[in-house]
């Protein structure tokens, strides 16, 4: 993974960012990739039995191994959006016993590029999630960290800063996993039966790439520790932004217990008042049917209309 660089835009088949627009807030981040091979020439010096089972229905049954020291080329092909490659990991000045010391050197340099750039998203996200300097001082930063507003930023924030350096950490592990699982002791001594096996292992030349080799791989495992460093920085962060959560979680949640609170309280008063109100309309109910009665402008004489309606009374 890498950040997308400033008028950059990653190739289609690339996981990336789909957002056109880029916020200040938002960092924008997309898969890179980067191919590093080996091909060994001549003649081979070894016949090995593809032990496979699905080799059995194919017509790959046997492979050949070549001679580390044979003619060689290396192939290194970078996919990088951000106008940034490692160019100068072979200069003039560098002299290779083989193809193989070629090759590890160019896996090495990738290995250093993955390690600066999985670091700088990490520092990236870490500026982001990670309060200002005048939170100490400034009770209105404090406001706005310890209770959520109307577009839940902080909350949205804080998931994908995690599920992203969760994703991270998977991708450094793969890497570290792959390095252990296939770079073992026997690789670097040169007696693996396929990966560069040294026929004769006394000879001047099979010593001196020994060395070469075993200069390679403390440079490797201090890169591996480098990874494994930030794997466990990736995690710390992790916990502390889980923390963060959890305390904008409780702030938000006491926040609305309190509105609730006052809310309840309006309520009530808002019974008190329909109560008096309710009272008092069962004094005026009466006189207002009283003062209805009275106040009718349609009868002939005041004296007939009483004895009328007093009738009608009694008859029911």
């Amino acid at each position: 993974m890498t950040l997308i660089g400033e008028d950059c835009q990653p190739l289609p088949w690339q996981l990336s960012d789909s957002q056109k627009e880029r916020r200040p807030d938002h960092i924008a981040i997309t898969r890179c990739s980067s191919v590093v091979a080996l091909w060994l020439g001549g003649p081979p010096i070894k016949k090995l039995k593809n032990r496979s089972r699905r080799a059995k229905h194919t017509a790959h049954t046997h492979g050949y191994v070549h001679d580390p020291f044979g003619p060689w080329q290396v192939l290194n092909v970078q996919c990088y959006p951000d106008w940034e490659s490692s160019e100068d990991v072979h200069d003039s000045t560098r002299h290779y016993v083989n193809g193989v010391e070629a090759f590890l050197v160019t896996l090495l340099g990738e290995f250093v590029d993955a390690e600066g750039r999985f670091e700088a998203i990490y520092h990236k996200i870490t500026k982001l999630v990670t309060p200002p300097l005048d939170f100490m001082f400034n009770a209105d930063v404090r406001e706005r960290l310890l209770f959520e507003d109307a577009g839940f930023t902080y909350v949205r924030r804080y998931f994908w800063a995690t599920q992203t350096l969760g994703i991270i950490k998977n991708s450094i592990k793969s890497m570290v996993d792959a390095y252990e699982d296939h770079f073992t002791e026997e690789v670097w001594t040169g007696t693996h039966k396929s990966l560069w096996p040294l026929l004769e292992e006394q000879r001047l030349r099979n010593v001196y790439f020994r060395k070469k080799m075993s200069t390679l791989r403390k440079r490797f495992d201090h890169q591996v520790l480098k990874l494994k460093n930030l794997i466990g920085e990736i995690d710390d962060r992790r916990d502390e932004i889980q923390a963060l959560r959890e305390e904008l979680f409780v702030g938000t949640s006491i926040q609305e217990s309190r509105k609730s609170v006052e809310n309840s309280d309006i309520t009530v008063q808002q019974g008190h008042n329909i109560k008096l109100l309710t009272m008092v309309s069962i004094f005026f109910l009466p006189l207002t049917f009283v003062t209805s009665v009275f106040g009718m402008t349609n009868s002939i004489n005041f004296p007939t209309f009483m004895s009328s309606n007093a009738v009608t009374w009694t008859d029911r």
